[in-house]
């Protein structure tokens, strides 16, 4: 008896290591199967000046392979890409591209090449790449780089990864903006332009992410920083609205042309040259980049008053939660929260309105100090307040019900008066003296108003030359080939 359970043991001993191992490999393999591709294993080397980032091997959903590679370009000035090709288990490649065409050293790229065949997944390929281009004289601040003929250089590398089921959509668009100021004074240097386009027009949705997170800005071999405000959706029926830093201003009465790429829908938000309002992610703020594209911007992400904030008076309630709250604390109460830093600018906020109060100067409103949007709780509804303290009359404007968020613009002139905006609407306008800018940004409670105040974001950009936002023309998308 003794001797047949110690047979048990060593069974069981001698066993369990490789049933072990064997539970090991099925989870691996239903881990590969279940992961999304990007987080498929892959090794990427290049011979020298690039970095990898991310690599994939599928379907194009025709019959076809597709080769994606991201890179991080690493070459000092500035390269003219003119293919991209590849070698893997011996079969050679069709021409590929990159995009974006011209690259700076530290941009990222986004090559591609396809193959005939379909690829099988969880098959290991392995091989070789290379990127053909000129080197250009001229750095970064060079957007007419001068790339003589007879310079190209070939960049190469080596790569191994498995195949992928997926088949989204892995090539690159390109559409031409054409931007015009027809005002006598240029933009200034940072300028933030708005531009808006259907997602849903022409070709555009089977190449865009279901976010938009895959659509970039270029000027030249600049990328631009860019932040989708609003409508960021592939199905999207309304315009989709962006803001884009124009670094180099656009002249007066003059033109300029940015390109918009639409990336592989493999490729999402990063958060640092392109990203979207917080509260269209989760989490909240998660590829949030306003305060790379705007003057000042605050998104009161967290559960915490931002530092460069103060709150004076004689009671106010602040509730910060992933957006911010301000609330009277009784029926007599006012207060402020106001920043430390002064701002020069068109001031915009995402937010809203509630509660009802007295009418009609007991106000809550949100702005500069002297130049603000406010709302007063009275019999009739809602009525937009364009002054602070220093008195005026209740403007109503139908474009905004109380209790429902929309975005508010406050606007500034030198000759001292200032429009508020509902939407980007028509404007409420006042042409009683106000102190200059620049100026606080404030939330202020005033006498009990019983109207709370929340906001997901404030920011502070650019004002357009004689408050005119220069015109767009978005082209028609082409394929790169």
């Amino acid at each position: 008896m003794r001797i047949k359970g110690q047979s048990a043991i060593e069974f069981l001993t001698a066993y369990s290591t490789a049933f072990l191992i064997i539970a090991i490999i099925l989870a691996a393999l239903f881990a590969f199967v279940s992961l999304p591709f990007t987080s498929l294993p892959f090794s990427c080397n290049p011979y020298s000046d690039f970095t990898c980032q991310d690599a994939l091997i599928s379907s194009n959903g025709t019959g076809g392979t597709v080769l994606l590679v991201e890179l991080s370009d690493g070459v000092p000035g500035v390269l003219n890409i003119s293919a991209f090709n590849a070698t893997l288990n011996g079969i050679k490649s069709k021409k590929g591209y990159c995009a974006p065409t011209l690259a700076t050293s530290g941009e990222r790229l986004y090559c591609i090449t396809t193959f005939k065949g379909e690829p099988q997944l969880g098959t290991l390929y392995s091989g070789t790449f290379d990127i053909y281009a000129d080197f250009c004289t001229g750095g970064a601040a060079d957007l007419t780089p001068n790339c003589s003929s007879g310079s190209t250089y070939v960049y190469g590398g080596n790569i191994r990864l498995q195949g992928s089921s997926n088949v989204s959509s892995a090539s690159v668009w390109e559409a031409q903006i054409k931007l015009t100021n027809d005002q006598g004074t240029a933009t200034p240097p940072d300028f933030q332009q708005m531009i808006t386009f259907n997602p849903m027009s022409a070709n555009a949705p089977s190449h865009e992410r279901h976010d938009l997170g895959n659509i970039r800005f270029y000027y030249g071999s600049q990328e631009l920083y860019a932040w989708c405000e609003s409508n960021c959706s592939a199905s999207s029926a309304q315009n989709a609205t962006f803001w884009v830093k124009i670094p180099q201003g656009i002249p007066a009465r003059q033109s300029t042309t940015i390109q918009m790429y639409l990336m592989p829908t493999s490729v999402g938000y990063s958060g640092t040259y392109e990203g979207e309002a917080p509260q269209l992610s989760s989490p909240y703020g998660a590829y949030d980049n306003g305060d790379e594209v705007f003057a000042f911007y605050q998104n009161f992400q967290g559960t915490s008053i931002p530092y460069g904030w103060t709150e004076s008076g004689s009671g106010i309630s602040v509730s910060v939660d992933n957006g911010i709250t301000v609330s009277p604390a009784g029926s007599s109460a006012s207060g402020n929260l106001t920043s430390s830093v002064r701002y020069n600018g068109t001031l915009d906020f995402y937010g809203g309105f509630s509660g009802s109060g007295s009418c009609p100067y007991n106000t809550a409103h949100l702005g500069y100090d002297n130049a603000s949007v406010g709302y007063s709780g009275c019999p009739n509804g809602f009525s937009l307040i364009t002054n602070n303290s220093l008195g005026g009359a209740a403007k109503s404007d139908a474009a905004y019900s109380g209790s429902s968020n929309a975005i508010f613009t406050v606007t500034y002139d030198s000759a001292g008066a200032y429009n508020a905006l509902v939407g980007y609407g028509s404007a409420i306008s006042s042409n009683s003296f106000i102190s200059k800018l620049p100026l606080p940004i404030g939330f202020y409670q005033q006498s009990g108003s019983g109207v709370t105040i929340s906001a997901a974001w404030i920011r502070v950009r650019e004002t357009p030359p004689n408050g005119a936002m220069p015109s767009q023309t978005v082209g028609a998308l082409s394929q790169l080939r």
